[in-house]
């Protein structure tokens, strides 16, 4: 089964005596081309579309003569197409823009006034110039200044949680939910903005400080989209004609606007029915956060936290990570890994746990066998031989054995302390046995 991603591109008309929506309209139902599009209602010169693309040539959906579907014209041929079919116009497809062509018609000149100086004509811009030039108004994302509070869901390990909570200066508040957590944070958050927390997948729910509006934001596998409740656009025209098969408008229902949102959102990771979840991405601004709780199979107390009626510790099983010193989140970090909840591969954090931490005294054995017979072989090269001199490669390897054995003694200790004080039972499946935050006392002697 062929999997389809939706893209958006624009066709601005620079002259819409030359080229009316009609005409665009008529153009991809010539091509037989599946997707939506309209008038953008900000801007009447801008045709906004929406199409779907497979395969590593990213080529179009379309439908044959035949009723079936199959990949048509790439996206590089399909906006040379455009731009050659329709008169002058400029098309924005993914990476491709392509300009209108400059047409300033003609001008009188009168030969007894001209001036035939010539000027050495400027250096054209430096790569670097180009690069900084903006994007045309097409090309460029609507930009949101969000506000908190912030909920989702997300793959990101336990352990760089501190490393969130430390960057953003907020509580981030978590529960497992089978394969991913549920993440719901007093302050806005998006782990693609930092380097060192960078999940595959985050699908994250906040809200547009100008209208207050919920703004859906889904990270995947390094492309982030958002959905901002203001509709989706309308099918092309000739999807709905008598003619046209019944699999022309199921196609753009489920694979494009909030179909394919929902699709790219939940697919093979949550526990969700489709239809909900595009139902919830249909709904009215006023209640859409309430709908997209329900769709995804979040705790009812999810919709108190964020309505403010609730704190975030009012989750059942949340576990709430706050904002720490340096030192403090790289302990609590570390824990997390030796608790087999990071990056480390659950089984060699097992392992280290049943050696380690749960057989302190084997490892005090160990260690004070080994700081014996280092002791031994640093007595033995201090004292003077028949050849009246001390053997250094003996001092050193002493020297080294005592203190590779107590500094062992100390890092188990060590991470004993911080296993106990921030994560507590590192054997649980879950957060239960650690809810909640360290305690003030806890927090203080951390700090030191």
């Amino acid at each position: 089964m062929t999997a389809w991603r939706p893209i958006r591109g624009t066709i601005t008309r620079t002259d819409p005596d030359f080229t009316s929506e009609a005409d665009i309209q008529k153009l991809f139902a010539g091509e037989r081309i599946l997707g939506r599009g309209a008038t953008n209602p900000d801007n009447s010169a801008q045709f906004d579309f929406e199409l779907a693309i497979a395969g590593r040539k990213r080529r179009v959906a379309t439908l044959d003569e035949n009723g079936e579907l199959f990949k048509g014209r790439s996206l590089e041929n399909l906006a040379a197409f455009l731009h050659e079919a329709l008169s002058k116009v400029e098309v924005s497809l993914a990476d491709s823009v392509l300009h209108s062509p400059m047409d300033i018609g003609a001008v009188d000149i009168d030969v007894d006034e001209a001036d035939f100086s010539y000027e050495r004509p400027a250096s054209p811009p430096s790569l670097a110039d180009q690069e900084r030039a903006p994007l045309p108004a097409s090309a460029v994302a609507k930009e949101y200044e969000l506000r908190g509070p912030v909920f989702g869901l997300t793959d990101i390990a336990t352990s760089e949680l501190p490393v969130l909570a430390a960057a953003v200066g907020g509580h981030i508040g978590v529960r497992k939910l089978g394969e991913l957590r549920l993440v719901v944070a007093d302050k806005v958050i998006f782990p693609a903005r930092y380097s060192l927390v960078a999940p595959d997948y985050a699908l994250m729910c906040a809200f547009d400080a100008a209208t207050g509006n919920p703004v859906l934001r889904v990270l995947r596998d390094g492309r982030e989209t958002v959905w901002d409740w203001g509709g989706e656009l309308a099918p092309f025209t000739w999807i709905y004609q008598v003619a046209v098969p019944e699999i022309a408008a199921d196609f753009v229902r489920e694979e494009l606007g909030a179909g394919g949102f929902a699709r790219l959102a939940v697919a093979d990771l949550v526990d969700a029915t489709f239809a909900d979840v595009r139902g919830a991405l249909l709904a009215h601004p006023a209640v859409a956060v309430r709908e997209l709780v329900t769709a995804l199979g979040l705790p009812t107390e999810v919709l108190e936290v964020v309505s403010g009626d609730a704190p975030i510790e009012s989750i059942p099983e949340i576990r709430v990570f706050e904002p720490r010193s340096a030192a403090g989140t790289f302990t609590e970090a570390l824990a997390w890994e030796v608790a087999g909840e990071g990056h480390v591969s659950s089984g060699l954090a097992g392992a280290f746990r049943s050696v380690y931490l749960k057989r302190p005294w084997l490892t005090s054995m160990v260690a004070a066998a080994q700081a014996g017979i280092g002791g031994v072989v640093l007595m033995n090269g201090i004292q003077k031989s028949t050849r009246d001199s001390r053997s250094v490669w003996k001092i050193v390897a002493g020297a080294l054995l005592i203190t590779n054995a107590l500094s062992r003694i100390a890092t188990i200790q060590y991470m004993n302390d911080a296993v106990e004080r921030f994560v507590g039972d590192a054997g649980s499946a879950g957060f239960a046995a650690s809810a909640g935050s360290a305690s003030e006392a806890e927090r203080r002697a951390e700090d030191e």
